[in-house]
Order: C-alpha cells, then sequence, then structure tokens
C-alpha cells in the first residue's frame, strides 16, 4: 500500500509490477492509441505498459493514418489487438455488457437511442411520468 502521492510518483517514474489501469473500447481503434502504446509516450504515465515496440508503433501508426479508411481500421486494429494480447502487455480483468442504472421513472428519452452509450446524455423531465410517481418520489 502506497499513498497518492507515492502513487503517483511511482505511475510516472514506471516504478511497478502491475498497475490496473482502464481502457475504454472504441467501435473503431482511433488516434488515441497513440498515447496509450506508441514509443514516443514511454516517458508519461499514459504509456502504462512502458512499452517500446517497433512493430506496435508501426501498427499504431498505420491506424492514425486510416482513420478515413473504415475498411482498413479493422483489420488493422484486429492485428494490433494481437500483439498487444500475444506479449500480455494488458490483461483483461471484467466486463460487463450491460449498464445498470437505478432511477426514479419521472424522465424521458429519445425514441432512437445511440448505438455505443446508454442513452441517458439526452433526457428532460416528464410531467406526466412525474404524475404518476407516490408523492414523496415526486
Amino acid at each position: 500500500m502506497v499513498d497518492a502521492s507515492q502513487y503517483l510518483r511511482r505511475l510516472r517514474e514506471g516504478d511497478y509490477d502491475m498497475i490496473a489501469s482502464l481502457y475504454l473500447a472504441m467501435p473503431a481503434p482511433g488516434s488515441d492509441l497513440q498515447t496509450c502504446w506508441q514509443s514516443d509516450y514511454i516517458d508519461s504515465s499514459w504509456n502504462s505498459a512502458r512499452l517500446k515496440d517497433p512493430l506496435v508503433d508501426h501498427f499504431v501508426k498505420a491506424i492514425v493514418a486510416h482513420q478515413s479508411d473504415k475498411a482498413a481500421l479493422l483489420p488493422l486494429g484486429q492485428v494490433l489487438d494481437r500483439i498487444l494480447l500475444w506479449n500480455a502487455y494488458m490483461i483483461p480483468m471484467w466486463y460487463n455488457a450491460e449498464d445498470r442504472i437505478a432511477l426514479w421513472n419521472k424522465f424521458a428519452h429519445p425514441a432512437a437511442k445511440p448505438a455505443y452509450a446508454s442513452g441517458l446524455e439526452n433526457w428532460w423531465y416528464d410531467p406526466d411520468k412525474t404524475a404518476r410517481l407516490p408523492a414523496e418520489r415526486r
């Protein structure tokens, strides 16, 4: 166990064997992969694996160069995924395909929800739904 300032110092210096990090999944590989995996960022806290691999650099640069070519992004992303998993630079810890949200049903949402979001980003107060709730929940 270390305190927050010691953890931050160790993170910045790469003084650790393993840490828990959050890598957000996106529908298509993006230019944000540079900061997480490219050698140029080895001295930053973003490249937490301290990865310096010319093969990874090559595919990350190819992904960034092909951002407007959706047909090329899928195979490039799959190759990068295989390289990262094969070398165990990261070990996936958990995944949940469900969003669990508790709320009082007094809000309305658009009928068409986004494909890769919970849909709670767009809402409005609905007086009709609120009127059906018990008085203490309004």
